[in-house]
């Protein structure tokens, strides 16, 4: 791959894994304002974008999200969302899923600055 596509998809990822992280915000505080389905249909709105950030990422082979650490956010996720936990799910958007996308933008920023 070379290097106009690597940072085209660079950019794509950041832009995804950004759309997500308003998608979580947003949702974050519908829930905390009692607006659950306002907050679920905002929360898949953003798994949309955040596949898609998955996509590139492994397209790309650069691995800059940790898989194993998204993966189990995800099945805590589906677990707290079939038993209606609603304050489990703001705890596990807000402490686990958006610092992990912080440090996946992290990555994206210094893969793209060792490669300038």
């Amino acid at each position: 791959m070379d290097g106009m596509n690597v940072k085209t998809e660079l950019i794509q990822t950041q832009l995804h894994i950004k759309r997500f992280q308003s998608f979580l915000r947003t949702s974050i505080e519908q829930f905390r304002n009692g607006e659950d389905q306002d907050g679920f249909e905002n929360l898949l709105k953003g798994l949309n974008d955040l596949e898609s950030a998955v996509k590139i990422d492994r397209n790309m082979k650069l691995y800059k999200i940790n898989g194993s650490q998204l993966l189990a956010i995800m099945r805590k996720l589906y677990f707290l969302i079939q038993n209606q936990d609603i304050s489990g799910v703001i705890n596990l958007l807000e402490n686990r899923c958006y610092p992990l996308t912080e440090k996946w933008l992290k990555g994206c920023d210094d893969y793209d600055n060792y490669r300038t």
